[in-house]
């Protein structure tokens, strides 16, 4: 979400808020003020937005529809926003429409409430969410092999193992058109990390995200290392690709191996990026290998 105009009258900000609320498509009637501008807007990790005006004011044209539930929260400003996330999620509310809500600054306790960039909500939402789901899969057995799966995507590749070990997660991030860098890594060990993932930013969270509701659904445990690599031709569409992208290689046919080395020699044709480029840049590889090493001695 781009505003480049302040927002600071009443009628407008509530009628931006009660249109992110609704679980419905709503029609506004728009009058702007000034030159429109026609050229389409890019970044790095927001999807593109397009013609855009100095709004002076802004006329919703029907009836919006917010559910009971999510009217109760909003209209409640001692709840935090974690809390309002989560219940919202279990009640079946999915991680876009939470999303709105977080930017528009519909949620969490009245002096916590404000307008949120869109990249910033989006990994937000993603962190809290990921980390209720990690509470869940904690619980759960551990499969017994190395499973790998892969999807592409808008020139973009995720290839995805996951390991027969307790909660653990790496992402290595790999772009085509940098070649002389070496891929940016994060990752965390047994639990969710509490410090910001500064290499891969937003990315980290989208995937972890995903990667977690996967575990969730089927009831498992699991380790995942994640190669996910961005080719010469890509566009900046947002960070949300990542999550989704993930989440498609998780939906395909999966291969399924005994030890980390067949896992990783399975893949290593597939990589646009040579596997040892990666290797220099993992820290979960190296500590994988080293428990095998333990557990065959």
């Amino acid at each position: 979400t781009h505003v480049k105009t302040p927002i600071n009258r009443r009628d407008l900000l509530t009628t931006l808020q009660e249109s992110a609320a609704s679980v419905k498509p709503v029609d506004f009637e728009i009058t702007t003020a000034g030159s429109v501008k026609t050229l389409p807007g890019f970044s790095i990790r927001t999807a593109p937005y397009g013609p855009s005006a100095r709004v002076e004011k802004v006329k919703l044209m029907g009836n919006v529809s917010i559910p009971r539930k999510v009217d109760s929260y909003l209209n409640d400003p001692y709840v935090k926003a974690e809390e309002t996330l989560t219940s919202l999620y279990k009640a079946g509310h999915d991680e876009y429409y939470l999303t709105r809500l977080f930017s528009a600054g519909l949620l969490g306790t009245a002096r916590q409430r404000k307008l949120v960039p869109t990249e910033w909500s989006i990994t937000a939402v993603d962190d809290i969410l990921s980390k209720q789901l990690y509470k869940q899969v904690r619980q759960y057995s551990i499969i017994n092999e190395y499973r790998v799966t892969s999807y592409s995507a808008v020139e973009n590749a995720a290839t995805v193992v996951l390991t027969p070990t307790p909660w653990m997660y790496e992402l290595l991030e790999g772009w085509l058109r940098y070649m002389d860098k070496p891929p940016y890594s994060d990752h965390e060990i047994l639990r969710p990390r509490k410090t910001y993932a500064e290499n891969t930013g937003g990315a980290y969270y989208a995937v972890r995200f995903s990667l977690l509701k996967h575990l969730a659904e089927r009831r498992e445990q699991s380790g995942a290392i994640v190669f996910f690599e961005i080719k010469p031709g890509w566009v900046p569409l947002g960070v949300w690709r990542f999550r989704e992208i993930v989440k498609k290689a998780l939906e395909q046919r999966t291969e399924r191996f005994q030890s980390l080395d067949e896992a990783l020699a399975h893949i290593e044709p597939h990589l646009s990026i040579p596997l040892h480029v990666y290797l220099k840049q993992s820290s979960l590889i190296p500590l994988l290998r080293k428990q095998q090493k333990l557990d065959i001695q």
